[in-house]
């Protein structure tokens, strides 16, 4: 009996070493994993700012400053990646921080950038990659990736570079566990967008029977007799929201495909399939008005559960066509008095949706937000184009320039001189009416005003569009003055960047609206440029003070309203 005892307890001590042994090698693989995957994680490049591209010839100084940054966004996301064969293709990335991979929406409408760009290469290289690895239902991915969602994090919070080494592979189910039907008529667009603009016709003929295919995927989700989508919640790119059933946006991506796949067959010797996708294009252009279509909002609704108006599936329908020109100026006319502009970019909604149908991480994350009020570029840049295509951009009447230093035989220094050149261009491309040159003119011999309109003549501006402010004697004076003496609601501001940013908020605190033109149209002397950098501070530090504080009146007059 002693022997088993002891025998009993040399088992027990020998199984609890074993279990600690064992524990003891799982947490030290944990540890090591962990350890190692830090260590490689640390190893990786730091992320970068992405420097500008040289300004491009021929731009104006309006455009160049958005063009250079939209250029540089868009083909700071294109790079090699390597797919599972070991074949390598050119592609555009969503994004180089968060999410470096691939995307079918975000490719999608990136793409008619891209292909302005005349950057082909990727564009096309891009959409093999899905076709490659479209389903035989017609069914694309919604990306194709090779990082998780920890990885993603995890770099993006050590501001790490993602690692591209692995193969790219396809995902065809969202983070929700849905489709996603809007990326499928987005490379439909796309594709057929790159084959007509590039000049590309053999490309959409090799890959037509894969864009039917697409086409019998979508016929899958029409669940009525009506042919309108009817999608899972979280399924679009408001994927933070539980927008269900039909909705707009989605089924504005579905006409839109299916209008250009009616008018590619024609085009690339597809005669037989074009009847069957115009009467599909147009029986959903009749659906969707009979469903979204609100006379007594004067907006498409956003879904048959929600009603109120959400940018994106307006704004594309106005962009595209599908609506008619009453419909179109009513929304946009809409869009207006909801103030959706308001703060620049585009809301996404006018209204915000009820919390119970926002995502619950959203929510626990403190982003419920995300997809209401929050502000998208690229809705701003749909809204633009509507307002564009329904000629709502009317020119500002006046542009504000402010004076600088002229030199004793009445020229104009090299930052003064760029200033007006920038607002004559304005002028003569129609983008403003009236010029307001402002500067100093406090002695006999030095009259900055005077010196900036014999310029502005010999540009070719008419006399009578320009007007002469010969007390603006310091930003602030002239934003004073340009509202209490020139009754001006609104201007553009032209002036170099350094100086931007100080003219726009004295206007504005002053009660002119106003937008920024930068005017550094060539490389200034070094030492001037410093000196100006330096200059700012103090002189921001007086403005506040003047704005908010002193409020300190100019020389007035008489009241000479520009007209």
């Amino acid at each position: 009996m002693t022997e088993n005892h002891s025998s009993r307890k040399k088992e027990t001590r020998w199984l609890f070493f074993g279990s600690l042994s064992a524990l003891a090698a799982g947490f030290g693989y944990i540890f090591w994993q962990i350890f190692s995957y830090g260590r490689r994680l640390l190893k990786q490049p730091a992320l970068l700012a992405t420097p500008f591209p040289q300004l491009p010839p021929g731009q104006t100084a309006l455009e160049s400053p958005c063009y250079r940054i939209a250029a540089a966004n868009l083909r700071a996301g294109i790079e090699t990646r390597r797919l599972p064969g070991g074949q390598e293709k050119v592609v555009l990335c969503a994004g180089s921080r968060n999410f470096r991979e691939p995307w079918a929406r975000d490719f999608g409408f990136a793409s008619f950038g891209l292909v302005e760009l005349k950057e082909f290469q990727t564009v096309q290289e891009t959409l093999e990659v899905f076709l490659l690895n479209q389903k035989s239902s017609g069914q694309f991915p919604v990306k194709v990736h090779s990082t998780n969602f920890i990885d993603r994090y995890l770099h993006s919070l050590f501001k790490r570079q993602q690692p591209i080494s692995t193969p790219i592979k396809p995902k065809y189910i969202t983070a929700h566990n849905t489709i996603s039907p809007d990326g499928n008529a987005l490379l439909i667009i796309a594709l057929l967008n790159y084959a007509q603009r590039s000049g590309d016709a053999d490309f959409a003929r090799q890959h037509w029977e894969a864009l039917k295919r697409a086409v019998f995927w979508f016929e899958e989700h029409e669940k009525e007799a009506d042919g309108l989508i009817h999608q899972p919640p979280y399924a679009d790119w408001a994927d933070s929201v539980a927008r269900s059933g039909r909705v707009l946006y989605t089924n504005v991506l579905y006409w839109k495909a299916m209008r250009d796949l009616a008018a590619a067959a024609q085009r690339y010797g597809m005669a037989e399939d074009q009847p069957y996708l115009q009467s599909k294009a147009e029986k959903l252009k009749a659906s969707i008005n009979a469903h979204f279509w609100r006379a007594d909002l004067g907006y498409y609704i956003t879904s048959q559960y929600f009603d109120n108006l959400s940018s994106s599936g307006n704004l594309l329908a106005v962009s595209w066509g599908l609506t008619t020109p009453a419909q179109a100026h009513s929304i946009l006319d809409k869009m207006n008095e909801f103030d959706m502009a308001k703060p620049v970019p585009t809301q996404v909604v006018h209204r915000a949706y009820p919390d119970k149908f926002i995502a619950i991480e959203n929510r626990l994350g403190g982003i419920a937000n995300y997809h209401t009020s929050a502000a998208w570029l690229w809705l701003g840049a749909w809204h633009v184009i509507a307002l564009t295509r329904m000629e709502r951009l009317p020119p500002e009447r006046v542009a504000i320039v402010f004076g600088a230093r002229i030199y004793g035989d009445g020229r104009l220094s090299a930052m003064l001189q760029d200033r007006v050149e920038t607002a004559v261009q304005l002028y003569q491309q129609g983008k403003v009416q009236k010029l307001l040159l402002s500067g100093d003119n406090r002695f006999v011999d030095y009259n900055e005003p005077g010196n900036m309109r014999a310029y502005a003549l010999s540009r070719g501006v008419a006399i009578e569009d320009i007007q002469l402010d010969y007390a603006g004697r310091r930003t602030y004076d002239t934003c004073y003055r340009a509202k209490a003496i020139f009754q001006l609601d609104s201007a553009v501001l032209v002036t170099q960047a350094f100086h931007l940013p100080r003219a726009i908020f004295t206007c504005r605190h002053l009660g002119v609206e106003s937008i920024g033109v930068i005017a550094d149209r060539r490389p200034y002397d070094p030492r001037s440029v410093r000196w100006s950098t330096i200059r700012e501070i103090p002189a921001a530090t007086v403005s506040l003070l003047d704005v908010l504080i002193k409020k300190p009146a100019p020389v007035l007059g008489e009241p000479i309203p520009i007209e």
